[in-house]
């Protein structure tokens, strides 16, 4: 899968000129499983977004720092193993912890996430596949996610 995405990728249609949004993507620190990821980041990519991704096995800070790097709008943690997801609780934890959480809209996704982890871990959005991943991307920064976080199924 990787393969054929890194082939395909150059013949898709950018939406260059035009910028979305900047999104820091990776998978959460002890997860290898990169092809929903992969298949994520490119459709944010050739759907006008910036993408940063960070690969696979990605610690906490590495997303912070990145972000604060880059200014993003958006991070993006992938978890295929329900032992990683902790991962994505802790960035928002640590985002809270160091005043930077209304900064960052955290969206989250991967095989075993789900509506109910995403509403308890705090996340501004999840989506279970990568074109509602996109249509995630592009309504979260136009709507209020404080109240209650944006689930596309």
């Amino acid at each position: 899968m990787t393969a054929l995405i890194e082939k395909l990728t150059p013949h898709f249609k950018s939406a260059e000129g035009t910028s979305r949004g900047t999104v820091v993507i990776g998978c959460a620190k002890g997860d290898l499983h990169d092809i929903g990821k992969n298949l994520v980041a490119t459709q944010l990519s050739i759907n006008g977004f910036k993408v940063y991704d960070l690969g696979t096995d990605v610690a906490v800070n590495a997303y912070i720092d990145k972000a604060k790097e880059v200014n993003a709008d958006i991070i993006a943690v992938s978890s295929l193993l329900t032992t990683s997801a902790y991962y994505q609780e802790e960035l928002v934890n640590r985002l809270k912890l160091e005043g930077l959480r209304d900064k960052y809209k955290v969206v989250v996704g991967g095989g075993p996430i789900t509506p109910d982890w995403t509403r308890k871990i705090g996340a501004d959005g999840y989506a279970r596949t990568a074109n509602l991943a996109v249509e995630l991307c592009k309504e979260i920064l136009e709507k209020d996610t404080s109240a209650e976080p944006l689930i596309l199924e």
